[in-house]
Parts: structure tokens; C-alpha cells; sequence
């Protein structure tokens, strides 16, 4: 990547730093922990407790390219149809969501914490 796509890529995630609510990035994170795998929004709602919308942030998380929804696919009339069904399939991090979650660890990956700066 060249250092100008690089220094918008920082930009866009310090924007997303100041917008994004301690749950998207709870949501993210527990993509994250599941290695690639889809997680489908119900059991969301289960890992954060009564009250919590999964929907609302999963898909402010999609729109911000963060996540990624699987596509279903259904054979009918001889060719195969995709077409994307939360409900069915559900979502899963993205790389560019990891490279976020890489950003906001920064450059010291968690080594500071508990050390006076």
C-alpha cells in the first residue's frame, strides 16, 4: 500500500475510533475470536445481554466494511442464485476488520499496558 493510501486507511479508522461504541467493538472482537467463522445475530444478542440490538451495530459494522455477510446460495431453474440472509447465515470479520482491530492495538500490540508512559 503506498503511504498515501496508508495515511487515509489511519484517518478512516480514527474516524471510526471517535463513532464506534465500546459494543461494535465488542462485536467485532467476538468475530474476531471465532477464526473466520460466521456467527449468526441471535447468538449475539446472547453474548451481550437483554437490551443489546446486535442488528443495529452489526450492520453499522457492515456498512463500515468491517464485517462481511455470508452469502446463501439456492439452486432453482437450472443456475445457482447468491444472495446474503442474516438470519440464515450470518457474518463474519473481515480484513479489514482485523486490520482494525490491529490499529487499535497499536504499535506496542498491548506490551504497555500496566507501564507508566
Amino acid at each position: 500500500m503506498d503511504t498515501t493510501a496508508e495515511t487515509d486507511l489511519r484517518l478512516v479508522f480514527i474516524r471510526c475510533i471517535d463513532e464506534l461504541t465500546d459494543t461494535h467493538v465488542r462485536i467485532l472482537r467476538v468475530f474476531a475470536d471465532v477464526a473466520g467463522q460466521y456467527i449468526q445475530i441471535e447468538s449475539l444478542n446472547t453474548i451481550l445481554g437483554g437490551g443489546a440490538e446486535a442488528n443495529l451495530y452489526v450492520a453499522d459494522l457492515q456498512a463500515r466494511g468491517l464485517v462481511e455477510e455470508c452469502p446463501i446460495f439456492t439452486r432453482g431453474g437450472g443456475h445457482m442464485t447468491i444472495f446474503s440472509s442474516a438470519a440464515e447465515g450470518g457474518h463474519r470479520i473481515s480484513g479489514l476488520g482485523h486490520q482494525f482491530l490491529g490499529f487499535m492495538a497499536g504499535p506496542f500490540g498491548g506490551e504497555m499496558e500496566g507501564r507508566p508512559l
